[in-house]
């Protein structure tokens, strides 16, 4: 018997995404303001390259996760959550946030002036 969650999964992935890790993972980039800040700013600084975002994006995750398996110290959470995590695409999360970072860049070009940015009035 298949399960609710099957319907969205099909042979292109999960909701889009390569799997269920993968999309775990940029939904929780997403709804963390500090860590979607950080990871944005640094797409900008890497120029948006994916290689080096995705690099970065990795390094923290392992070592946030890395800090969370040894406070459990249990063999099987360690060996299921590092599979999990040799599971996600983070070239695929890298490339998604360097195009919004991309998109917002040509949103701000378009702008003309220093006033549309603040909205303030011209009193």
């Amino acid at each position: 018997m298949k399960g609710t969650d099957d319907m969205s999964r099909n042979n292109t992935g999960y909701y889009g995404w390569t799997n269920y890790e993968t999309w775990l993972i940029e939904g929780w980039i997403k709804n963390d303001e500090d860590i979607y800040d950080d990871i944005y700013e640094k797409a900008k600084y890497f120029k948006c390259d994916p290689l080096y975002l995705s690099c970065y994006i990795l390094e923290r995750f392992s070592l946030m996760i890395n800090d969370a398996i040894h406070t459990v110290n249990n063999p099987i959470i360690t060996e299921l959550v590092a599979a999990a995590i040799r599971a996600v695409c983070f070239r695929e999360i890298a490339e998604h946030i360097c195009e919004e970072v991309k998109y917002d860049e040509e949103i701000y070009k378009t702008l003309d002036t220093e006033d549309d940015i603040c909205d303030t009035p011209d009193w």
